[in-house]
């Protein structure tokens, strides 16, 4: 009988995209396992988010025609009538882990302090000592059925391994790499770029070494971590707000564990946020923020990495990539 000690908590942070997050967590139902409980933070939504995930726990209904992608099983086209779920307090803690089936927790945060923020109310909301991984996924991804099993394996091949990230395929041409777990950085002109990207999904290499040993942290949009990875490098740095904060929790934990890639495991993600430029000549990756006018440089200093802001036009920034 499995026991909270391998159980997971998978971790969504939600903000205005109440639609997009029941179908992650339908998809995530449908998985080859329910040995997990989901948590989902709301950052201060006013779409009406937290109600209507809560409905639609109660009474699931089965996502457009449109949703459907390869290897994701929806559970609610299964005939589900419910999964358990309740609303609860940040400063609250979930009750024991159940020996089997899944629960939905949504804890409204009461403000939107970011991505990292949000993570880590769930990973105290949860809490260490009750499950052996946390699952930190974007509301915008669909799982395939091994999805978690597969990560798990993984992550249980060596018992060094603290983080292991996942193969992402495009949500609207799922023939095609997102991501091959990680991506690469170099660390004198601070710039990265995700492994794999935009190549075949038939082209992904078999060996997870061949990726791994390229990757120097995980991408944020799906990080498997251990409870003891998360004790021993501590949770998420919440002034990044949003964007880089996966890449600060590598650095942080070298020589601490391993990060590495799982080509198993694909969640189909929609990048909504993310438009793809062509721009003098050069590939720039480029993001709307849903608000604030804010640029965002990054620099490194000599501990950790920074992010800062200054005020400009249009509320929209850059990373230029090689």
């Amino acid at each position: 009988m499995n026991t909270a000690v391998d159980r997971t908590a998978v971790l969504l942070v939600n903000w205005n995209n109440g639609h997009e997050c029941v179908q992650c967590i339908d998809s995530l139902l449908g998985m080859a396992t329910d040995n997990f409980d989901i948590v989902v933070v709301d950052n201060d939504s006013s779409d009406g988010s937290v109600a209507h995930i809560l409905t639609w726990c109660h009474h699931p209904v089965p996502p457009p025609g449109g949703s459907q992608r390869p290897g994701v099983a929806f559970d609610s086209q299964a005939g589900r009538h419910g999964v358990p779920a309740q609303v609860l307090e940040p400063t609250a803690t979930l009750p024991p882990p159940a020996a089997r089936g899944v629960r939905v927790f949504i804890v409204p945060a009461g403000s939107n302090r970011g991505f990292a923020a949000g993570n880590n109310l769930g990973l105290r909301v949860a809490g260490l000592q009750a499950y052996s991984h946390f699952w930190l996924l974007n509301t915008d991804t669909v799982v395939q059925r091994q999805a978690l099993p597969a990560l798990l394996r993984r992550a249980a091949a060596d018992p060094r391994i603290g983080m292991v990230g996942s193969t992402l395929l495009y949500f609207d041409a799922p023939d095609r790499v997102q991501a091959l777990g990680g991506a690469w950085l170099d660390p004198r002109r601070m710039l990265t770029a995700h492994i794999g990207v935009d190549e075949p999904a038939s082209l992904i290499p078999e060996r997870p070494a061949e990726v791994e040993a390229q990757m120097a942290y995980v991408v944020g949009a799906s990080m498997l971590v251990s409870a003891a990875f998360v004790r021993d490098v501590g949770p998420m740095q919440e002034d990044y707000f949003l964007y880089f904060e996966e890449l600060d929790w590598a650095q942080r934990a070298q020589g601490r564990g391993l990060l590495v890639g799982e080509r198993l495991r694909r969640p189909h993600h929609d990048e909504g946020k993310l438009r793809y430029l062509t721009l003098e000549g050069k590939e720039l990756a480029a993001y709307r923020l849903p608000e604030a006018p804010l640029r965002l440089l990054l620099f490194a200093s000599r501990d950790r990495l920074v992010v800062t802001s200054f005020l400009c036009e249009a509320a929209e920034f850059a990373i230029e990539l090689p």
